[in-house]
């Protein structure tokens, strides 16, 4: 893996505090706290988005995203100059704490973090079997059990079929829908089939 790559996965797996955090902030400082500090996030997320996007029309942005970020960006994120990973992460961490009960969010949230990272190493390392395009089925399998270890964690009383079902959802829509970036599809899938079958 080049080092961006494994930085990047790094960064990726301790992005998990952010809504480990909230989850701490909800339940010892109650939701009026809990609201006004999402709030804060969500503008410190805005202003990084637009950072990242302002970067493709004034270099003084790319200067300062370069200077944040460039240890864990992709070529085609630097070439191409399209929205980073960090920009899709924040977004995708502000929607779903913001419109989904905390206790089907952080999860959501987390299993990004941890899953996605831990696939992306797996398939770039072990991956002999492609499902679709990049997608092995061996980084898929691993998003899967990561998956289901934090499902556990925080949902102890869920069903394992359910949340086999949830997982196997997700790990299929980040790769079959590559007009959502896998850092938004991954949290919502998660958060949304919480809701409406947990």
């Amino acid at each position: 893996m080049k080092k961006n790559e494994i930085n990047r996965k790094i960064i990726h797996v301790f992005s998990a505090l952010i809504p480990f955090t909230f989850l701490m902030i909800y339940q010892y400082l109650g939701p009026t706290i809990f609201n006004i500090l999402l709030s804060i996030y969500g503008v410190f997320a805005i202003i990084f988005v637009a950072i990242d996007y302002l970067r493709r029309y004034f270099k003084i942005f790319q200067k300062i995203l370069m200077f944040i970020s460039s240890h864990s960006m992709r070529d085609a994120e630097i070439d191409n100059q399209r929205l980073t990973g960090a920009s899709w992460l924040l977004i995708a961490f502000y929607l779903v704490l913001y419109i989904f009960p905390i206790e089907y969010a952080v999860p959501s949230c987390i299993i990004l973090s941890f899953s996605d990272a831990i696939a992306a190493i797996i398939g770039l390392n072990f991956g002999k079997h492609k499902w679709y395009r990049q997608h092995s089925i061996e980084g898929s399998v691993a998003f899967i059990i990561v998956g289901l270890l934090v499902m556990f964690i925080f949902l102890p009383n869920i069903n394992f079929w359910l949340a086999l079902l949830i997982l196997t959802t997700a790990t299929i829509g980040e790769g079959i829908i590559p007009i959502i970036n896998d850092n938004l599809s991954i949290p919502f899938i998660c958060a949304t089939m919480l809701y409406f079958l947990y």
